[in-house]
């Protein structure tokens, strides 16, 4: 979303947005991170919910 905005991440602010990112991936597993970082518009209802294939 920065990126596109033209406001590129702060390298001071990348280690923090990069452990972050690596908890939300452990927690979700490959296949739903990856979907919900390739898919924003889709989101979750609950902690049981899965993106849709």
């Amino acid at each position: 979303m920065r990126q596109s905005a033209g406001t590129p991440l702060p390298p001071a602010e990348r280690t923090d947005v990069d452990r972050a990112a690596a908890r939300l991936r452990d927690a979700l597993g490959e296949t739903e991170y990856t979907c919900g970082h390739d898919h924003p518009e889709r989101h979750v209802d609950g902690p049981d919910a899965a993106f849709p294939g």
